[in-house]
Formats: C-alpha cells, structure tokens, sequence
C-alpha cells in the first residue's frame, strides 16, 4: 500500500500495489495488480506501463495519458494489462509540448493507450490540456465532443483496448466516417 503522497517514479519490475495517495510515473512491470486511488501517469515523457494482474481505479482517480506526434507517427503512453480492468475517475489526455491537432479535412491522430483481455466500467469525467470536454454522442463503446471547426474528440472502449481519436471531418461527416 503506498499512501505516500507526492510523486513515486517506479522503473523495472514492482510489487503488486494500491496507490492511496499521491502519483505514480515510470516506466514499470507491475507484478501483479495495481489499485489507483488518486493518480497515474505512465512514463517519464511517453512511457510503457505493464500489470500483470488486475487494474482497477477508483472514483476518485485520475489517469494522465501523453499523447504527440511527429515525422514518424503518433506516439503516446501505453498500459498493458494481463487482467481486468475497471475503469471509474477521470481521464486526462495531455498533449506534448508542439502537438497539433489534425489539419486537414479527413486526418485523424489515433492513440491506442490501454489493453486488457476484459474492461467492465468506463471514465466518469475526460478533459484534454487540462479542459473538460462535454460530450454530443454517446453509447456503450464511444463518446464523441465536437470541439469545434469539425474538430472532433472521441474515446472508444473497444474489447480488448481503448483508444483516444483526434478527427478533422470532412464537411458533412459528423462521425469521421467518410
């Protein structure tokens, strides 16, 4: 049980654990399962986390997610999950320094950041850069924010991972479908 407060950067393997108080960063194997009760942040910059075990956030929680991208593509922090993984709290996407979002009509940045063989649950609350975002559309698997000039936001919980979608519709297309 870790009930430190501040920041606790782990690298390596880890001990299974539950974060009471305070932040964990690094780039870690956890063996075994991880408790997030207040905050989690993969890496140090973009970063690999691993749980062998069960995840599980409570409603208090927060997960950050980096997300950038450049000359080679999207890159962004990833979580690996050998168990279950029960999602509540909130989830903050923070763009890198320099990120951008999609242009042009029809691009897209796509950021796959967590798998697991099974997910039960989803984010009460998502901001990105350090905004709330009120969603327009939502069901079981997605919820979509139009943020503006066909600029949209979206998270899909998909079986086996979520990802983060940044889309620029081409006019006429509300769900960046073609």
């Amino acid at each position: 049980i870790l009930e430190k407060g501040g920041t606790l950067e782990v690298q390596g393997p880890v001990s299974p654990f539950i974060l009471v108080s305070g932040e964990v960063t690094g780039n870690a194997v956890v063996q075994g399962y991880a408790d997030i009760l207040d905050r989690l942040a993969p890496g140090d910059a973009i970063g690999q986390m691993t749980i062998e075990d069960k995840l599980s956030f409570g409603s208090q929680s927060h997960l950050q997610i980096e997300v950038d991208r450049n000359e080679l593509g999207e890159r962004n922090d990833r979580i690996t999950v050998g168990g279950r993984v029960s999602l509540r709290g909130q989830l903050e996407i923070a763009p890198r320094p320099g990120y951008q979002d999609p242009a042009d009509a029809g691009s897209f940045d796509r950021f796959e950041f967590m798998t697991m063989p099974r997910r039960v649950g989803a984010f009460a609350a998502i901001s990105f850069d350090g905004s709330p975002l009120t969603f327009q559309y939502e069901t079981i698997t997605q919820r979509r924010s139009h943020v503006g000039e066909g600029l949209f936001r979206s998270i899909v919980y998909d079986n086996d991972s979520i990802t983060w979608i940044h889309y620029r519709a081409i006019p006429g297309d509300a769900d960046g479908n073609g």
